[in-house]
């Protein structure tokens, strides 16, 4: 995440943008919310995985607010990185403030300015 956001010139923000101008007339407002919440999933299981170890999990989704017994629930459940990913705690943990806050490009936020 933090090689993303943190390319020279905003090149990477540029070329979602432009990617977003090609397809601005289209009506594709649905599918650019379903790659937008893909995009966030991935990034959520990136983040995820991570941390390595179960404390280390647990550590972080507390730092992030979850409550300390429902931090356990997510690094204790044996499950992969892109299942845990899609749980209550991860959502909570990793909200869509929060990737507003790291400089994530919101794909649907900007398709409605550009058609308004």
């Amino acid at each position: 995440m933090q090689h993303l956001r943190t390319q020279p010139s905003g090149r990477r923000e540029s070329h979602e943008s432009g990617w977003l101008n090609y397809f601005r007339f289209a009506r594709c407002k649905g599918l650019l919310k379903n790659l937008d919440s893909w995009i966030r999933r991935k990034l959520r299981c990136y983040r995820l995985k991570q941390c390595k170890r179960v404390i280390t999990l647990q550590r972080f989704l507390e730092r992030q607010g979850v409550e300390s017994r429902q931090s356990w629930i997510l690094p204790l459940s044996g499950k992969g990185h892109w299942c845990k990913s899609g749980c209550p705690q991860a959502h909570q943990a990793l909200n869509n403030k929060w990737f507003d806050e790291a400089g994530l490009y919101n794909l649907t936020l900007n398709y409605e300015k550009l058609n308004n």
